[in-house]
């Protein structure tokens, strides 16, 4: 997420970026509603199940998680990325 912020692809918590760690059940890896994607650190990450219910980490799943749920199950993706680009 670092490199991403430093590229102007995203701007502090504008955004946010999963990763599918399980299938089955499906699990997301993603950054917490309203945390800067630029200085988020691994341990603030939050797990998200397949109805976007946060089930490890601390803080709120983003409004767009069940956007990055729906693109991970209708294209078969691995990770979403959406940016507020500048």
């Amino acid at each position: 997420m670092k490199l991403l912020h430093h590229r102007g692809w995203c701007d502090g918590t504008g955004g946010n970026f999963s990763v599918v760690v399980s299938n089955d059940p499906l699990r997301l890896l993603m950054a917490p509603s309203g945390v800067d994607k630029g200085s988020v650190q691994p341990e603030e990450l939050i797990e998200v199940n397949s109805s976007g219910d946060v089930i490890k980490g601390v803080g709120k799943a983003s409004a767009e998680t069940l956007l990055h749920l729906r693109i991970i199950h209708c294209c078969g993706a691995g990770a979403v990325l959406h940016t507020h680009s500048l």
